[in-house]
């Protein structure tokens, strides 16, 4: 008998497979909650969904209300990550913001696996002070300080210039 664990993890092993680039394997698909998913008519020929998506799992209304500001700054939706959920390996999106004392340890080891394996390679902001995790091996990893408050405008700078780069790189 296979426990769920091994389970989901066959099941995002095969989607990866089968040739999803980056970590959406339903990123078109939120079942849970048809009104978030955007009009087709907003997305432009060419574009993935999850170039307007920024993924946020923390815990933290100061930061939230920032991005949220952001986000409508420059044209994009924030996905917020269940505590403790698969949401970081299923859902895409252009750049993360993870604290991760609100995601499983297996998980983030399975995230930071994907990442190393080149898979991969979408921004990841961490915001805790944890120091004995891992780091996924990515083009940008930064471990922010909120206690510190010039974080906050760094963090959006980060999410700023991770959004253009991506608009460059589709264009390509």
């Amino acid at each position: 008998m296979m426990n769920r664990r091994q389970f989901l993890k066959g099941i995002l092993g095969s989607a990866v497979l089968a040739g999803s680039a980056s970590p959406p394997v339903a990123a078109s698909i939120q079942s849970h909650n048809p009104l978030t998913i955007p009009s087709l008519k907003r997305i432009k020929p060419g574009e993935r969904l999850c170039d307007r998506r920024i993924f946020c799992q923390f815990d933290n209304q100061e930061l939230e209300t920032e991005i949220e500001r952001c986000a409508t700054e420059i044209g994009c939706e924030v996905l917020y990550g269940e505590p403790f959920s698969l949401d970081i390996l299923i859902e895409g999106a252009f750049i993360y913001i993870i604290d991760r004392n609100l995601v499983d340890k297996d998980i983030w080891e399975e995230y930071a696996r994907f990442c190393n394996e080149g898979k991969w390679d979408e921004p990841c902001l961490i915001v805790d002070n944890i120091k004995d995790m891992s780091y996924p091996k990515l083009s940008y990893v930064l471990q922010c300080d909120l206690n510190d408050p010039a974080s906050i405008t760094s963090i959006l700078y980060v999410i700023k210039e991770s959004k253009i780069q991506n608009l460059l790189k589709r264009l390509r």
